[in-house]
């Protein structure tokens, strides 16, 4: 739904695809699912850029030429759409951002094959678990398509959906099972599969997965360049004031919105009366409005609708002619080791030998210890940076009825005072040292380190962490 996003003592946060982590004091501001100018920037994106190589519809194509009524939906009684999405299920995500342009280049996709075949329809979660250009709590308009096509420069692509299906999480995210499943950026997050049940079953990575990559990618605004892009090349994602469509169940929208804070697909336009409108398909599911989609009135910015919005155009797409070919449990497509062949008759056995010593147990696991050298956390821990401050540390969960772990034979005290964004109250444990004293404040390894007037133990960052925001 349109108003998620979110806001940290005045200071608004952009580096997401990560937990925006503060102090309980933090204050609060009314949320919104779409970032600003200063908050895509801060994420190192740029504000309705763009990568173009070829000629814009804007350009070559006359006012005149553009029709009355035009839809992707209908072509000479062809539905060239993919399907209709609900970012609101499992569980709610404020994914909009990515729901709209993920719609819009599957539209194009299927443009491209001419309609033909089954529909290729993209993975919203590859986005959330590997974009870092947006979470469940906002993102960019435009960030989903600079992202990808940075990773089509490389020789990869957007996932497909049936081998990262959408699970509306984020690694901050609180709700339903989010909590208890991993969204990191790792080989199981873009495409996986699960041979059978346990214990013989296993689940893993597929390597060499169906995808879509673009060659370029832009912004456009205004209704007269919207309606040529899409005419030439298909839907965009575009920008739009969703608190007065929460109720909305027919019609032409016409009110005028105030600000940005949602995100559709522009599929095409149309007429009634003397009114024009925009055919705008919503991702809250087809319960909503029109099955799924609305009117908003074309040529006024009714919505806001008009303001921001993006394209993107299809590169390469996995078919049945390029397509690697995976078992079912995927192990000649990295989800594991070979399967094994048939073993052979077993030799006689040999003459017992005596049993090795047993080997000593297990040194047990430590909390907030340095991922780097660990390789990994302690089970309800991650590994975290906070920005202001170098250096990462892994930090386990809390709440108002699961204390912080002790920090061990240290000075410094695990505190339950760092906090998501968006969250009633603290969710996450730091060690908290001072700096100025003498005493041993941090495990080996750490350095108090600090901030605003507090201290907080840290590790040289050696690995790839999750960004987390601190404010005081």
């Amino acid at each position: 739904m349109g108003p998620v996003g979110w806001k940290c003592a005045g200071v608004m946060l952009a580096k997401i695809g990560c937990i925006a982590l503060a102090l309980v004091a933090v204050s609060q501001a009314r949320l919104n699912e779409v970032w600003t100018k200063e908050q895509t920037e801060a994420a190192g994106l740029v504000h309705k850029g763009s990568y173009v190589i070829s000629p814009l519809p804007q350009d070559y194509i006359k006012d005149e030429d553009v029709p009355t009524n035009f839809t992707w939906g209908d072509q000479d009684g062809v539905n060239m759409l993919t399907m209709s999405r609900n970012q609101h299920i499992p569980q709610y995500c404020g994914s909009c951002w990515a729901h709209g342009s993920v719609s819009a280049l599957g539209d194009r996709v299927k443009i491209a094959r001419k309609g033909k075949g089954i529909d290729i329809n993209l993975s919203v979660q590859h986005i959330l678990n590997c974009g870092n250009v947006g979470s469940c709590h906002g993102g960019s308009v435009d960030g989903p398509y600079q992202w990808l096509h940075s990773v089509s420069q490389k020789g990869e692509g957007i996932s497909y959906e049936t081998s990262n299906p959408y699970m509306a999480c984020s690694s901050e995210s609180q709700e339903g099972f989010c909590p208890h499943a991993d969204w990191s950026c790792k080989a199981t997050n873009v495409a996986r599969t699960c041979s059978t049940f346990p214990p013989s079953g296993f689940c893993g990575p597929i390597k060499q997965y169906p995808n879509v990559s673009i060659s370029e990618y832009g912004s456009v605004e205004g209704a007269n360049n919207m309606a040529k892009e899409i005419m030439a090349r298909g839907p965009i994602s575009c920008g739009i004031d969703a608190s007065p469509i929460l109720k909305y169940t027919g019609g032409i929208a016409s009110m005028a919105g105030e600000q940005v804070d949602h995100v559709i697909s522009v599929v095409g336009w149309g007429t009634e009366g003397n009114k024009e409108y925009w055919i705008v398909r919503n991702s809250w599911g087809e319960y909503w409005g029109e099955m799924g989609y609305i009117r908003v009135e074309k040529g006024n910015n009714a919505l806001q609708l008009e303001t921001q919005c993006a394209w993107a155009v299809p590169k390469a797409w996995t078919e049945l002619d390029n397509q690697v070919r995976c078992f079912e449990d995927g192990t000649n497509c990295g989800s594991k080791g070979p399967s094994p062949s048939p073993s052979p008759p077993s030799p006689p056995s040999p003459s017992p030998s005596p049993s090795p010593p047993s080997p000593s147990p297990s040194k047990p696991r430590k909390h907030y210890e340095d991922p780097a050298i660990t390789g990994s956390c302690h089970s309800g821990e991650e590994s975290v940076t906070i920005q202001g401050l170098s250096g990462d540390f892994c930090s386990p969960s809390c709440s108002t009825s699961t204390p912080c772990p002790s920090a061990g034979k240290v000075a410094g005290q695990g505190k339950c005072i760092l906090q998501t964004s968006g969250s009633p109250g603290p969710t996450n444990c730091a060690i908290v040292c001072d700096p100025s004293a003498n005493q041993k404040q941090c495990p080996n390894g750490a350095s108090c380190q600090s901030i605003q007037g507090t201290g907080i133990c840290t590790y040289p960052a050696k690995v790839n962490a999750t960004s987390m925001f601190f404010s005081k």
